[in-house]
């Protein structure tokens, strides 16, 4: 019998966080999930009631965020462990990206969580306990073709995230960034190309692994996933800074 949590989850209507927000709910925990259509994500989600609360949320507005979070602490009375999910990419040479597109992709892939994270954090220092798991890529640590803007706006998560790891030492409070090598979502943006048949591993495995890093008492800062088509094991690297999962 697991310890159930509340879970706020961005990005929640495909993907790895609709898998996710099934998995949770079937495991019984409770589970605050943002989405730009509401109604597409209940189409997809079968809960007990009182257990799942659907957020219509601008990511790109402050006090949207900040009401989400106010309303799901205002639901369930705390929140346990936040996952900065939502992202939008692009792909091409900078130089042929308008300021339009850059905006954005800084503005859902860092801006968000950065809110997010800023947004909660008063919420998990007053219950001295917490996690937050944000989704960068393995592109904020290696070098790839035609990456350069979403790179940059995941390396700032990225950094942002070993920031704020200092300043909640000591106070009970978690973060892990997940830098996963690719996943076959509703990811890559439409003005571009669509990245086809490339997945990491299937969505619902990726989320049972992360369900288990919520639970661990010390998780790692930052964890690394390759693309192997092996199942998923957690295994720790000395330091405690890396973790590889394949």
């Amino acid at each position: 019998m697991h310890n159930k949590k509340v879970w706020f989850i961005t990005g929640a209507s495909h993907g790895l966080g609709l898998a996710f927000v099934k998995m949770l709910l079937e495991r019984g925990d409770q589970v605050a999930a943002t989405t730009r259509s509401i109604a597409n994500l209940s189409r997809n989600i079968t809960a007990l009631a009182g257990n799942f609360l659907p957020l219509q949320v601008d990511l790109t507005d402050e006090h949207a965020i900040e009401q989400a979070i106010a309303d799901t602490h205002k639901t369930f009375g705390r929140i346990d462990v936040v996952v900065n999910n939502a992202g939008y990419a692009v792909h091409g040479p900078m130089e042929e990206l308008g300021p339009a597109v850059i905006d954005r992709c800084f503005a859902i892939n860092t801006v968000a969580p950065m809110t997010v994270m800023y947004k909660v954090l008063p919420y998990l220092r007053r219950q001295r306990a917490g996690y937050i798991l944000n989704i960068s890529s393995l592109t904020a640590c290696a070098i790839a073709a035609d990456t350069d803007l979403y790179a940059a706006t995941k390396h700032a998560i990225l950094g942002l995230s070993e920031r704020i790891m200092e300043e909640v030492r000591g106070q009970g409070i978690n973060i892990t960034v997940v830098a996963p090598a690719a996943f076959q979502a509703q990811l890559w943006s439409k003005e571009y190309f669509t990245m086809e048949n490339v997945r990491l591993h299937d969505h619902d495995e990726v989320a049972a692994g992360f369900i288990e890093l919520a639970g661990q008492p010390d998780p790692p800062r930052i964890l690394l996933l390759d693309n192997h088509k092996t199942p998923l094991k957690l295994e720790k690297h000395s330091n405690n800074e890396i973790q590889f999962v394949r």
